[in-house]
């Protein structure tokens, strides 16, 4: 799935525009025989009704996060403990000021 251009947002435009250029990459798709999995967080894009109707018709099946990630282990989470304090005052709308 591809991110889109740069200073763009992702929406269910388009993300239903990615779905149906994954589907012409028979490449990501090994067989008929394997269903096609989206493993997807939370976020309002992969939840619209557009999306998930586009997910069924384009056969795949549709798989949300558990409320924690697994990714994470829970002695990890020390490490982002500071990330508000960091955060605090700094601009963080556009790309350019994050990568200073």
């Amino acid at each position: 799935m591809s991110c889109g251009p740069r200073d763009t947002t992702m929406n269910s435009k388009a993300m239903v525009n990615d779905l149906k250029e994954m589907g012409r990459q028979p490449a990501l798709i090994h067989s008929q025989r394997f269903k096609k999995v989206l493993l997807f967080d939370n976020a309002a894009p992969h939840r619209e009704q557009v999306t998930t109707y586009k997910l069924g018709q384009l056969g795949y099946v549709y798989m949300l996060h558990p409320p924690y990630s697994p990714d994470i282990s829970s002695c990890d989470y020390q490490h982002f403990l500071g990330l508000p304090t960091f955060l605090v005052g700094r601009d963080t709308r556009t790309q350019a000021v994050v990568n200073l």
